[in-house]
């Protein structure tokens, strides 16, 4: 079976850096356009179109009249994204649960 689709490498790949996750992360929360954005994070016009770029050609968002959506891909990966944030922003109590199940085993 042949896969026409961005492979998990390359979905993970778009999502990689801070700029990427901000890019999605502002998509999520309203339509918005190149200049907005590159104002407000820091990211020259090159950065943010080069990522919404390889975004876009992973499928996980889409350009209407030069506005950005998430598509169905992207909401996905988004969410699954909250979750890992979810996860490392409690990564000690994730440790401490770890160590008392060590401490059963023994």
């Amino acid at each position: 079976m042949t896969r026409k689709g961005p492979s998990e490498v390359e979905i993970l790949r778009s999502l990689s850096d801070k700029g990427s996750l901000e890019i999605i992360s502002s998509v999520t929360s309203g339509v918005m356009k190149a200049s907005e954005f590159s104002n407000k994070r820091g990211l020259s016009s090159k950065q943010f179109y080069s990522r919404t770029a390889h975004m876009i050609k992973c499928g996980l968002i889409r350009r209407d009249k030069g506005h950005l959506f998430l598509t169905s891909l992207g909401k996905i990966s988004y969410h699954s994204q909250l979750k890992i944030d979810y996860a490392i922003r409690n990564y000690w109590k994730l440790k401490a649960i770890d160590s008392m199940k060590d401490a059963n085993e023994i």
